[in-house]
């Protein structure tokens, strides 16, 4: 069998904030999706809470997640990710710039969608803990003015995107997203400024901020409070009148997320011909009921005495469970899985961080091969 990390994720918990505090830190800078003080994220920590107990409207759940450094209690968390119910209602519309062709003439509209979609997003993992670089290795992570070290196992970024669509497909959050379109907004390139690291581009600096005349920092925070200050952008921007510098930025993904563009397309998302109104970054759509991960869902019986990892039966996927009547509510593992007709087995790995025994019920999705990277 291939080596397969075991990765544990679960809803956040109130102890994780200063690791993800600290793990958003270590990307330079924050977004409105990865709150900047601890205020912003009780909020953020306060609706996750409610929606994984089915206790706040459905319309407003945000789901959010840690993703932590080993299938250990006492393991920290080194990345997080969210699920957002809807993005765009008639009281909070979702704004982005539609790439139009009209006349052999290229423009950029300002729409917004009061229907909005479900939208995944604040995917953030720890820079020392992205990719491969660091498997095995000790690395130290300070968070809250302590040093923790460990040693990352990798798959850490594809768990935390992977995972929101896991939980999306579990029944009985399911029925909230059946037949509905999916949104991924990702980060276009940006220029790091000053000592502080603000963030500008291009198509900031020459379609948003003649507007506003504050940095992108300060519009980003007060769009994120307000999002009907998009309606003082201008609703249609001639494109090819910009200069060619502006022009190459619209709609494209910076370094930073082309690893999470690939894998979102490799399940079925497509780019929207659609931009972020503030930076010109692309906005992706894919439809939930044509993703492998929400469709490929099932529930088997978890079974003792698990073949050996060397066994070529082994594969890779999720198993997990939700369940508002535990805590967590919500808590899964990718790594190896071994099926047996309606059966299980799991390392035991796995089924201890589960907290499962033999004849309880655990929720399995494969992890398309292709998603492997």
């Amino acid at each position: 069998m291939t080596t397969m990390p075991i990765v544990y994720v679960r809803e956040s918990i109130l102890s994780d904030m200063p690791f993800l505090i600290a793990a958003a830190g270590s990307a330079g800078f924050q977004t409105v999706n990865v709150p900047p003080t601890e205020a912003k994220w009780g909020e953020t920590f306060d609706k996750s809470f409610q929606s994984f107990r089915a206790t706040n409207n459905p319309s407003d759940r945000k789901y959010l997640f840690s993703v932590l450094s080993a299938p250990r209690q006492d393991a920290i968390p080194v990345g997080s990710s969210s699920l957002i119910a809807v993005n765009g209602t008639p009281e909070i519309p979702l704004f982005s710039y539609r790439i139009i062709n009209e006349d052999n003439r290229r423009y950029l509209d300002l729409v917004e969608n009061i229907h909005g979609p479900a939208e995944v997003g604040a995917l953030v993992v720890y820079d020392a803990c992205q990719g491969d670089k660091n498997i095995g290795k000790n690395i130290a992570i300070v968070s809250g003015g302590e040093t923790y070290t460990i040693q990352p196992t990798g798959r850490y970024g594809l768990t935390a995107s992977l995972v929101r669509f896991f939980l999306a497909g579990m029944p009985p959050i399911k029925a909230n997203f059946e037949g509905r379109d999916c949104l991924s907004e990702f980060l276009p390139p940006y220029n790091l400024q000053d000592k502080e690291r603000h963030r500008t581009n291009a198509f900031f600096e020459d379609i948003v901020r003649p507007v506003f005349r504050k940095s992108f920092d300060e519009i980003d925070q007060a769009t994120g409070n307000n999002r009907n200050l998009f309606k003082e952008l201008p609703r249609r921007v001639s494109i090819d009148s910009l200069p060619p510098q502006t022009q190459a930025l619209i709609g494209i993904a910076g370094d930073g997320s082309q690893g999470a563009v690939r894998l979102l397309e490799q399940i079925g998302f497509k780019y929207a011909d659609q931009v972020y109104p503030l930076d010109g970054g692309p906005d992706y759509i894919g439809l939930f009921d044509q993703n492998p991960i929400f469709t490929g869902i099932k529930e088997y019986l978890l079974q003792n005495h698990a073949p050996s990892l060397a066994d070529s039966g082994w594969q890779y996927g999720f198993s997990g469970y939700y369940n508002k009547d535990r805590n967590p509510c919500f808590a899964a593992c990718s790594g190896p899985v071994f099926l047996d007709g309606n059966s299980v087995h799991l390392p035991r790995e796995t089924s201890q961080i589960l907290n499962l025994s033999p004849g309880e019920p655990v929720t399995i999705c494969l992890i398309p091969e292709r998603d492997k990277t």
